[in-house]
C-alpha cells in the first residue's frame, strides 16, 4: 500500500520532509476550531482541492508561481498569507505578496509546537476563564508529536 508521504512525492515531485511524514501518518488532515492543516487523508475523494496539501501546492504554484520545493499546509486567513514548508531545508516559512518570505519555525515540528499547540492552549485557557466550554474537546497531550513516541 502506498503511503501519504510516497502520494505527496509522486504526485508534487519532492521528498517529503520526516517530521511531516509522521504529521501525515498520525493525522492526514489536522482540524481544530480555528485552524486547518493541510495534509492528504484516506477520506478525500480527490487531491485537486483544499484542504489537500497536493491540491494546495498545485494551485499554489500555478496561481502565485509558488517555487517548486515548497508544500503549502496552511492558510492563514490573512490575505494571501499561506505557510508552507520548505522540503529542501525543511523550515517553515510564511509567504505572502504582501510581505514576502519569513522564516517561522526551523523545523515542522516546531511550528505545530509553537504556533498550534500553544494558540490551543491560550484558546482553552481563554475559554476556561470565562467559564465558556470549548466548541471541540482536544486532548493537547494527543496532538504533541512527540518523536520519543515513534
Amino acid at each position: 500500500m502506498t503511503s501519504r508521504k510516497e502520494i505527496i512525492e509522486e504526485e508534487l515531485g519532492v521528498k517529503v520532509p520526516e517530521q511531516y511524514a509522521v504529521f501525515l501518518d498520525k493525522y492526514g488532515i489536522f482540524y481544530a476550531p480555528g485552524i486547518e492543516i493541510y495534509g492528504i487523508s484516506d477520506t478525500l475523494l480527490g487531491y485537486d482541492g483544499l484542504p489537500c496539501v497536493i491540491g494546495a501546492t498545485q494551485i499554489y504554484r500555478r496561481t502565485e508561481g509558488l517555487p517548486h520545493r515548497f508544500l503549502v499546509i496552511q492558510h492563514t486567513g490573512l490575505e494571501d498569507e499561506m505557510i508552507c514548508l520548505d522540503t529542501e531545508d525543511e523550515k517553515v516559512y510564511s509567504l505572502s505578496r504582501a510581505y514576502g518570505k519569513d522564516k517561522v519555525a526551523d523545523s515542522f515540528d516546531e511550528w505545530f509546537q509553537k504556533d498550534i499547540i500553544e494558540y490551543l492552549k491560550e484558546r482553552d485557557q481563554k475559554l476556561k476563564r470565562s467559564n465558556k466550554e470549548p466548541e471541540q474537546i482536544i486532548d493537547l497531550d494527543w496532538l504533541r508529536l512527540n518523536r520519543d513516541d515513534t
